[in-house]
């Protein structure tokens, strides 16, 4: 039985190298949508498994109110090939335009970053910077209940909604994120989930939003904010216990922007994976301090298989520049606790950086 309404969630990212990545940004927003809007039937339409004329057959046959476009990546960030991805979410735009004329709605990691230039040139009709789940629920429901958006404090309170960017708001974001989500249940779409496992072998999950760090060259803090907020440790267990026992799934990458914040927490979610008796593995992005032997060793027995530093440098002035809190002794001695517990681990590394 169809619902009241039906909103359609876009995956527009399509880069596949070095292996392609679940749309999780997506899930999370099905989910928590799904929880707070009975009425509100939602899908997911992933680019990675459509063609263009795939996706206008997928738009009319589904007939949503309400398209969302996730906006994932700029470019590869690969030097040699300096691609731009944009033109090929403007042909993503144009097919959506020309098969259906309801409200689109765009955001993402990579809308986060450039918000007013990508809502000037890929002239969505809504916005949403950073944390996408209660600021589209807002506007969802606004939509829904919209009748005249030309009275005045009817605009006033649509302005008010964190992260939004609209031709009311002028193209700009007025109103910043001040309040965040820290208890985020998540549900995996089945036919992505095996399609991405069959592909890339890992599925991907949140522990923790935000990064409190003051690197020069990172996004992070633009796209999650510098307020880090850990999620509910039971139900990231519960998620990662549902994929193992229903799916077979046995590795997964926390993609926080650095796992290694907040240790206290980091050590209860170990815990419990140990006592849900799952045996997963998983990675993570890592910053070569705030590591002891102890933690290392209980994430090693919770599963930790790989390790992704974000070095930068292997000489602690450069690191200083960078803005990192780190020397070469930390890092050197966070790759020999590594190797101890037989920890796969690699360093990202800037080359050519300024003196």
């Amino acid at each position: 039985m169809r619902r009241e309404k039906r909103l359609l969630l876009i995956s527009a990212n399509t880069l596949a190298d070095p292996c392609p990545v679940y749309p999780l940004g997506l899930s999370y927003l099905k989910t928590y949508l799904s929880n707070k809007l009975e009425w509100l039937e939602i899908k997911i339409a992933d680019m990675n498994l459509l063609s263009l004329s795939g996706l206008e057959s997928e738009i009319k046959e589904y007939s949503p109110d309400w398209i969302g476009i996730s906006i994932r990546n700029i470019d590869g960030a690969n030097s040699l090939d300096m691609t731009s991805f944009i033109p090929g979410y403007s042909r993503i735009m144009s097919a959506v335009r020309s098969c259906t004329s309801v409200p689109v709605i765009m955001g993402g990691a990579g809308f986060s970053i450039f918000p007013e230039r990508l809502f000037q040139l890929l002239a969505p009709d809504y916005g949403i910077v950073g944390e996408g789940e209660e600021s589209l629920r807002q506007l969802i429901v606004h939509l829904n209940q919209k009748t005249n958006i030309t009275l005045g404090d009817e605009v006033d309170r649509f302005k008010q909604i964190e992260g939004l960017i609209s031709k009311e708001t002028g193209g700009v974001e007025l109103n910043p994120h001040s309040k965040y989500l820290n208890s985020l249940n998540l549900q995996f779409d089945d036919k992505l989930s095996d399609f991405y496992w069959e592909r890339s072998g890992m599925l991907n999950i949140q522990t923790k939003r935000g990064c409190c760090y003051n690197c020069i060259y990172c996004s992070y803090p633009i796209i999650d904010g510098r307020c880090v907020r850990t999620l509910d440790t039971d139900l990231i267990v519960g998620t990662l216990e549902k994929l193992y026992r229903d799916k077979g799934i046995n590795y997964v990458f926390f993609t926080d922007s650095v796992f290694n914040i907040h240790n206290s927490y980091n050590v209860e979610l170990a815990e419990k994976i140990i006592r849900s008796g799952i045996k997963i593995n998983w990675g993570a992005y890592f910053s070569p301090h705030n590591l002891t032997d102890d933690i290392l060793s209980l994430f090693r027995r919770a599963g930790l298989k790989h390790i992704e530093f974000g070095t930068e440098s292997l000489c602690t002035s450069q690191m200083q520049r960078y803005g990192k809190n780190f020397t070469i002794e930390d890092v050197l001695h966070c790759s020999e606790m590594a190797f101890k517990y037989n920890i796969f681990y690699a360093h990202f590394l800037i080359l050519g950086g300024h003196w």
